[in-house]
């Protein structure tokens, strides 16, 4: 099973190399896992049929968020939806997701960040743990600083209702300080919350994977869904 971490924002302008800069800082500060993925690559960009790694230098990370931005059937560069630089490294024959959308400022669409990671029980090094879940969470915030991100399986997302573009609640949570939230009803129901980052954190009991589904609901009810 595959964990994603979800997050949004509203609208901010930011340039290539803003996102480069972002995008490069949190792929510095995660930690090691080249013995269970490859190095990052460019999804859907290949040189003689395989994929395309991304560059190293800061430079070259600012190209890849420049040449991400959409264009039209014209070739025309489409400036007010952002960049949307789209990382993948393999696993076993598969993939994990990086992929942001940053810089748009506009109405209709949101910047994102969706990043994947394999559930800790079905990494057999036992590397990935539940406190390495929570730093790449706490990593991707510090970074990108969305309104909000949340780290949980598709199958949880499904149970609770969540649909796309709203808070979902999962094992671990992060909403800024301006988005509403009841924190008084998550201290009723003992649910953790922390503040951090220009925000609060929010921990529910479970697992990563198997986040308390009533404890989720009560966060729900406390974000007004």
């Amino acid at each position: 099973m595959v964990l994603d971490f979800i997050g949004g924002w509203g609208g901010r302008v930011e340039s290539p190399r803003d996102g480069a800069d972002r995008l490069q800082r949190s792929l510095q500060e995660m930690p090691d896992l080249s013995h269970l993925y490859s190095p990052w690559l460019l999804n859907g960009v290949k040189e003689d049929g395989t994929f395309v790694h991304l560059p190293n230098d800061i430079d070259g990370i600012e190209q890849v968020v420049a040449d991400s931005i959409l264009r039209g059937d014209d070739g025309l560069a489409m400036v007010k939806t952002g960049y949307t630089p789209d990382l993948i490294r393999m696993c076993e024959g598969s993939y994990r997701k990086y992929s942001v959308r940053v810089g748009f400022d506009g109405t209709g669409l949101k910047n994102h960040v969706h990043f994947s990671l394999d559930d800790p029980a079905d990494d057999p090094s036992g590397v990935i743990d539940p406190a390495l879940v929570a730093d790449h969470l706490h990593i991707l915030v510090r970074a990108w600083e969305p309104d909000y991100i949340y780290v949980a399986p598709k199958k949880h997302r499904r149970s609770i209702g969540c649909k796309p573009g709203q808070i979902c609640a999962g094992w671990l949570t992060y909403v800024k300080d301006n988005v509403p939230l009841d924190e008084t009803a998550l201290r009723a129901h003992a649910i953790e919350i922390t503040s951090g980052d220009g925000g609060r954190y929010i921990q529910l009991n479970g697992t990563p994977t198997t986040p308390d589904l009533e404890q989720a609901t009560i966060v729900r009810q406390a974000l007004g869904y």
